[in-house]
C-alpha cells in the first residue's frame, strides 16, 4: 500500500465541491487500506460561513493537518495572493520535513503560488504530483483587471503556470473545453490530461426526491454570493418580470450578499427572499424550489461545468442558466431537456423566461427536472467519478 499525500486548499468541514471532493478521496483511499494524509488551511470557505473552533478530527480514517497559514475568504487579488503564498509556504516546509513518508501526492490547491511551492518541493525530493485543475488561471485574474494591467499580471504569472502544469505527472481536469484549452494554450500533449467531471454525492438527495413544493412558484439561487455570482443582474431581471405568484429565494453567503440585498430593496414590490444554507440542508432548501437559477458571465463558464449543475440536478429541478453557446454548461442543459439556456446577461431573455417558466404548469416542471437528474446520474454520480479519481492517482 501507498503512502499518500492530499493537498487540498479547501477541506471538511467547509461545505464547497472541492473540499467535499478531498474527504471523498481520502476516505475511499483509506478503505482501500492506503496510508492518507491530508494537509489543508484552517476552514474559511464559503465567506461569511460559521464554523466550530473545534474542528472534528479524531474520528476519521486518516490523518489530517490544518496547517498554519493565512487566510483570506473574501473577495480581492492581494489578499487572496498573499493566501495562495502563505498556504504554499506551509505546504511546502511540510513536504520536506515528511519527504521519507510520502510517496505519492495529490493536489487541489490555490494558484498560482501554492501549486508553485508544491511543484518545488516535490522536486526537491523527488517525487512526482498529480494536479486537479478546478478554474483557469492566470486568466482567471488578468480577466478582471482592466486593460494593460492585467496584460502584465498574465505575462508574469503564465511562466509559473506553464512549469507546474509542464512538471505534473498528470492533470486531472473537469470538462473537456478545459483539457482542450489548457492543452493548446499551454503547448502541452492531451495525454498528459485526463478529465474527470466534479461530483455531487447523489444519495444526500435521494430523501427528497419526491418532495414538490406547494403554493407560490420559488424560482432559487443556491450558492456562493461572490463577485461572479450576477446575482444583482438575476434580481433586477426577477423585479422586472413581475410573474405573478412568484417569489425569488437567494440562498448562501458571500462577499456580495449584502450588496444584493440593497439591490433588492430598490424593488419593494417583488417577492425577493435573501436565507441562509445550515451545513448539510442543500438538498432540503433545493427540495422547496420550483426552479433553479444559474448565471454566469461570459467568461465564468467557458471551461468548467459549475459544481451547481449537478446539486441542481440531483434535485430534480429544473434550471434557468445563463451560459454561451458551445460551453460545457450549455451543452449539459440541453443534452439534459432539464432546463432552458440563454445568453449572459442578457436581460431581455431573462425576463421573458421567467414570465414563460412562470406560467407552466407543475406537470411540466417535474418532468424537466426528472430529465435532468437522469442525465446527472449518468454524468454527475460521485461513485463513477471518485474511482475514475482514484485511479488516476494510483497509477
Amino acid at each position: 500500500m501507498s503512502n499518500i499525500l492530499i493537498v487540498n486548499c479547501v477541506f471538511d468541514p467547509e461545505p464547497v465541491v472541492s473540499a467535499q471532493i478531498g474527504k471523498s478521496l481520502a476516505e475511499k483511499l483509506s478503505s482501500l487500506h492506503h496510508h492518507v494524509n491530508v494537509i489543508a488551511p484552517k476552514p474559511s470557505r464559503p465567506f461569511g460561513f460559521k464554523f466550530d473552533k473545534q474542528y472534528d478530527v479524531g474520528t476519521r480514517c486518516y490523518n489530517l493537518s490544518y496547517l498554519d497559514s493565512y487566510i483570506h475568504p473574501q473577495s480581492g487579488i492581494i489578499g487572496r495572493f498573499r493566501e495562495s503564498i502563505s498556504f504554499g509556504i506551509a505546504c511546502y516546509k511540510y513536504i520536506i520535513k515528511n519527504a521519507a513518508d510520502i510517496e505519492i501526492i495529490y493536489m487541489n490547491t490555490w494558484p498560482i503560488f501554492s501549486q508553485l511551492a508544491v511543484a518545488i518541493a516535490c522536486k526537491k525530493i523527488r517525487r512526482s504530483y498529480k494536479i486537479h485543475i478546478q478554474d483557469i488561471y492566470p486568466e482567471s485574474i488578468s480577466n478582471k483587471l482592466s486593460g494593460f494591467v492585467g496584460y502584465i499580471v498574465l505575462k508574469l504569472l503564465m511562466p509559473i503556470e506553464i512549469y507546474v502544469l509542464k512538471n505534473a505527472d498528470k492533470i486531472l481536469v473537469i470538462s473537456d473545453k478545459m483539457k482542450q484549452y489548457l492543452s493548446s494554450s499551454r503547448k502541452l500533449n492531451q495525454n498528459k490530461f485526463e478529465v474527470i467531471l466534479n461530483w455531487q454525492d447523489d444519495e444526500a438527495f435521494q430523501a427528497f426526491q419526491n418532495i414538490w413544493p406547494e403554493g407560490i412558484i420559488t424560482f432559487m439561487y443556491l450558492g456562493n454570493i461572490g463577485p461572479l455570482a450576477g446575482i444583482p443582474f438575476v434580481i433586477q431581471s426577477f423585479a422586472k418580470a413581475s410573474v405573478p405568484n412568484a417569489q425569488l429565494v437567494i440562498a448562501g453567503v458571500g462577499s456580495e450578499r449584502d450588496a444584493s440585498m440593497l439591490v433588492a430593496e430598490k424593488f419593494p414590490e417583488a417577492n425577493i427572499r435573501f436565507i441562509d444554507v445550515p451545513e448539510g440542508k442543500v438538498p432540503l432548501l433545493q427540495s422547496q424550489a420550483h426552479v433553479m437559477i444559474l448565471p454566469l458571465t461570459k467568461v465564468a463558464g467557458n471551461t468548467s461545468i459549475p459544481s451547481k449543475v449537478p446539486a441542481y440536478m440531483f434535485s430534480s429541478r429544473p434550471i434557468i442558466a445563463l451560459a454561451e453557446i458551445g460551453t460545457d454548461v450549455e451543452k449539459t442543459i440541453r443534452e439534459s431537456g432539464g432546463g432552458w439556456v440563454g445568453n449572459p446577461e442578457d436581460e431581455n431573455w431573462l425576463i421573458n423566461c421567467f414570465k414563460q417558466v412562470g406560467s407552466l404548469s407543475n406537470e411540466i416542471l417535474v418532468q424537466k427536472g426528472k430529465s435532468a437528474k437522469q442525465y446527472a446520474t449518468i454524468h454527475f454520480s460521485k461513485e463513477n467519478n471518485l474511482n475514475m479519481l482514484i485511479k488516476s492517482i494510483l497509477c
